[in-house]
C-alpha cells in the first residue's frame, strides 16, 4: 500500500491527475493515513476512472466528496493574500479548506454515539461485517415490505401511479388476487400488464403519427414521452458542489468506505453499518456495485456496471435500500424506483439526521 504523495506521484504520470495536489491527511482515532487530491469538480468522474483503474497498485480505493468551499466568497485579492499567508505557514488553501470537511466526515462522533460501549474503530466494524449473512438480510427486508401492507390494500396506490404516470387505466375487479401471495408477485404482474399496454399503446401513436407527418424523430418522441412513471428515480448530481477532493483510503472494497467515513445513515440504521457494508460487498460481487462519491454526510452514489436486468432482481435489491436508508426511496412509488434500477447504472442513498 502507497502511504506518501511522493510514492504516489509517479503512478499518476500521463494522466489528467498528473499535476494535481497531493496531501496525507491522518485518520482520526486510527494509525492510518489518506492520501487527499485536489480534483476539479467538473472532472471527478474522469478523476476517479483514474484512480480506481490503479487501486491493484496503490491499495486504496479513491472516494470523491464533494463540499462548499469557506473561502468562496472571498475576493481574489482576499484569496492570493490568505494563500501567501498559508504557505509560510506550510500548508495551502485548498487543504485547509479540505480539513474541514474531511474531519466532520472521517469523525468518529456519530460512530460512537450508535455503537455505545462497542469498539468502532473501522477494523472492528469491518471485522463485525464478516459476520452478516447477505441473504438472510435480503429476506428480513422483502418480508418487512409484505409485513406493511398486504397487495390488496397496496393496490390503490399502485392503480394511481399507473394512471399518472402514463394514464393507462386498471380498475380492481380486472386482477384476479387468488393467483399472488406477496406484494412482489402482484408488483411483477402489474409491471407485465403495463409494459404490454404500452406496447398496444406505442402502436396505435406511431401509427396515428405516421399518418400525419411520418419524420422519424418525431416517432422517437411520441415513443419516449409515452410513460412518465417511471420518472422518480434520483440522479446523483455533485457538479453543484464548488469544491472536490479525492480521498484514496487504506482499504480496496468500495463498501469499506462505510466503516471509515461517517455518513448520517450509520447511525439511522437499525441493523448498523456492518450489514450495509455486507450487502454493499455482495452487490458488489453480483451487481459491479462500487461506491464512488460522497455528497457531504447526506448522500452518496455507487456505480454498478452489471445492473439488474429482471424486476425480481431489482425489487430485492429496492427492498435492502428501503430498510437500510429509508430516505433514499422516500417520495416516489416503490414499483417506480424498482423499475428505475433495472438497467440503471447508478444508486443514490440518502439519509438526514
Amino acid at each position: 500500500m502507497l502511504n506518501s504523495p511522493q510514492s504516489l506521484h509517479p503512478l499518476l504520470q500521463g494522466s489528467l491527475l498528473e499535476a494535481r495536489e497531493i496531501v496525507a491527511l491522518p485518520i482520526l482515532d486510527t494509525n492510518e493515513i489518506t492520501l487527499a487530491i485536489d480534483i476539479e469538480t467538473n472532472k471527478f468522474a474522469e478523476s476517479w476512472q483514474v484512480a480506481r483503474s490503479l487501486v491493484p497498485q496503490t491499495g486504496r480505493w479513491p472516494i470523491v466528496i464533494a463540499f462548499s468551499s469557506k473561502y468562496e466568497r472571498m475576493s481574489k485579492i482576499q484569496k492570493v493574500l490568505l494563500s501567501a499567508w498559508l504557505a509560510r505557514r506550510g500548508t495551502k488553501l485548498w487543504i485547509e479548506d479540505l480539513k474541514d470537511e474531511y474531519e466532520n466526515l472521517l469523525s468518529r462522533v456519530g460512530f460512537k454515539g450508535y455503537h455505545d460501549g462497542v469498539d468502532v474503530s473501522p477494523h472492528a466494524i469491518l471485522e463485525r461485517s464478516h459476520q452478516i449473512d447477505s441473504q438472510d438480510f435480503i429476506d428480513r427486508a422483502v418480508q418487512n415490505l409484505e409485513e406493511q401492507e398486504s397487495a390488496e390494500d397496496y393496490l390503490e396506490d399502485a392503480i394511481c401511479s399507473i394512471k399518472n404516470g402514463c394514464g393507462l387505466v386498471l380498475k380492481r375487479e380486472d386482477i384476479d388476487f387468488s393467483q399472488f401471495q406477496t406484494r412482489k408477485e402482484l408488483n411483477i404482474w402489474l409491471s407485465n400488464w403495463k409494459a404490454e399496454q404500452l406496447k398496444k399503446l406505442h402502436k396505435i401513436k406511431l401509427l396515428k403519427q405516421v399518418s400525419e407527418n411520418p419524420k422519424q424523430w418525431q416517432l422517437m418522441e411520441v415513443a419516449k414521452n409515452l410513460d412518465d412513471e417511471e420518472g422518480c428515480y434520483t440522479e446523483f448530481d455533485i457538479h453543484h458542489s464548488n469544491k472536490t477532493a479525492l480521498l484514496l483510503l487504506p482499504i480496496t472494497s468500495s463498501w469499506e468506505a462505510l466503516a471509515y467515513i461517517d455518513w448520517y445513515g450509520n447511525t439511522q440504521l437499525e441493523y448498523g453499518v456492518e450489514s450495509l457494508i455486507a450487502l454493499g460487498k455482495f452487490w458488489e460481487r453480483k451487481f459491479g456495485a462500487e461506491l464512488v462519491a460522497f455528497n457531504g454526510c447526506t448522500t452518496f452514489q455507487c456505480l454498478v456496471s452489471r445492473p439488474p436486468e429482471s424486476f425480481s432482481e431489482a425489487w430485492d435489491i429496492a427492498c435492502v435500500h428501503n430498510l437500510s436508508t429509508p430516505l433514499t426511496v422516500e417520495g416516489c412509488y416503490f414499483r417506480a424506483y424498482v423499475t428505475g434500477l433495472i438497467h440503471h447504472d447508478r444508486w443514490v442513498f440518502q439519509d438526514l439526521p
